[in-house]
């Protein structure tokens, strides 16, 4: 059975719980191989109404500070020299380490041309916009951070390209810090990219600590759905949170973030999670290239159909450890799918069941496409939603799957309401009384 044939079966097995979702498309991998990043192309030393040398001369230290209300990157009279402690001298280059200082200039920077740096440093509670006009490029040779306090707000040009990444560089998110993600908001079904390799050697990622804040473009009802796309693999320890732009609309399309590459770093996945949490709202999909890896933590969806899924053939979601949380929303059901072709689970799995104060068919829901494997640490935790009494004659079923492992089965533990049982079939576990 096909990806499509698949999510359309599972749509249609929904709608006595909740509105019709529209039909979505899951796109196949959005990664286009790039040339190698080679010069800068900045206009000539001098340019920009800055006097002094261009960029690339030196090693400075260069601070974003503009002046006169003009925010554009090119202009060299808005960069202030740390190492020379003077106004207008140098425009960066990529020996050129540049700061967005909180400290110095809170402002927005637009990065209109080509620009490559040795590295960017957000800091001291630096909180505004990198925005790109339609000829912005913005590549960093060496890792980059933002700093406990400080926030960074990412907005490429419409369907193109935010951050470059050189070879072995990183982009980290402290502790403390946040990295929006903000779709401009356009009509076309491709839409940015917001961080990306200039040099295909399986070297950079994203690391986060602190809170990176994705919001998508839903779509209408019909259309085929918004991607964006981080095309370098992420290491999470800190709050991932996935806005498909629906609002609660079920009517709607929610949008896809696809995240793409695997190395060392990642566990040789494109996602990778030890900690913290990955939180899907608003019909929000993540789109993994390479499988997604959870060892502990939570994933979580709100009171919308969610996603979680796998590009390419036999993907795998691994749930080594950590919980699945369906519908995080008090006094609803909904649902979560692994849209790929492996689930392993070894981890926690929260559904509630609503209570209607008698006989009830609703429930949160797990929904797997592909084959699920029940590993000796999984655990199923069924509670009740609603504030009416639990009642008698109450079917749940809780998850779906394709087929169910024939070596591993069932559930390591199981907790549910009083009176309850749980039994797991070969398509499905069914909680009852």
């Amino acid at each position: 059975m096909s990806t499509f044939n698949v999510r359309k079966l599972f749509r249609k097995s929904i709608r006595w719980w909740a509105q019709a979702t529209p039909p979505r498309r899951k796109p196949r991998p959005t990664f286009q191989p790039r040339l190698e990043w080679l010069e800068e192309r900045w206009c000539p030393a001098g340019g920009g109404g800055g006097g002094g040398g261009g960029g690339g001369g030196n090693n400075d230290e260069l601070a974003w500070n503009p002046q006169s209300g003009n925010y554009d990157a090119s202009q060299i009279s808005n960069w202030f020299d740390v190492t020379q402690n003077k106004q207008g001298v140098t425009l960066p280059g990529s020996s050129n380490p540049i700061d967005l200082d909180g400290n110095k200039a809170n402002l927005q920077i637009n990065i209109t041309g080509s620009m490559t740096v040795a590295s960017l440093t957000v800091k001291n509670s630096y909180n505004n916009t990198m925005s790109f006009g339609p000829n912005g490029v913005f590549v960093t040779n060496g890792s980059d951070t933002i700093q406990n306090g400080s926030i960074l707000t990412l907005v490429p040009p419409l369907a193109g390209e935010g951050i470059g990444l050189a070879s072995g560089a990183s982009f980290t998110v402290s502790s403390g810090a946040t990295l929006n993600l903000r779709d401009p908001q356009d009509t076309k079904t491709t839409g940015p990219t917001f961080l990306y390799p200039t040099v295909l050697d399986d070297t950079q990622y994203l690391s986060n600590a602190g809170t990176v804040g994705w919001v998508g473009m839903a779509r209408s009802s019909g259309m085929d759905p918004v991607t964006d796309s981080i095309q370098i693999p992420v290491a999470n320890s800190g709050t991932f949170k996935l806005d498909g732009g629906t609002a609660g609309n079920n009517t709607l399309v929610g949008a896809i973030l696809e995240v793409s590459g695997a190395n060392a770093q990642t566990n040789n996945v494109s996602f990778y999670q030890t900690s913290g949490a990955v939180n899907l709202l608003n019909g929000a999909e993540l789109l993994c290239a390479v499988d997604y890896y959870q060892s502990g933590g939570q994933i979580s969806s709100d009171a919308t159909p969610c996603f979680l899924s796998t590009g390419g053939t036999n993907g795998f979601i691994n749930i080594a450890g950590g919980q699945v949380i369906v519908d995080t929303v008090a006094g609803s059901v909904s649902t979560l799918t692994f849209e790929t072709e492996n689930v392993l689970f070894n981890g926690e799995l929260d559904v509630n069941g609503l209570t209607t104060g008698g006989q009830s068919t609703r429930c949160d829901q797990l929904i797997c496409t592909g084959k699920v494997s029940l590993e000796a640490s999984s655990y199923l935790n069924v509670d009740t939603t609603g504030t009416a009494q639990l009642g008698t004659g109450n079917r749940w079923y809780v998850m779906t799957y394709a087929s169910l492992d024939s070596e591993n089965n069932f559930w390591g533990t199981t907790s549910v309401p009083q009176g309850m049982s749980v039994s797991t079939g070969p398509q499905n576990v069914l909680v009852s009384n």
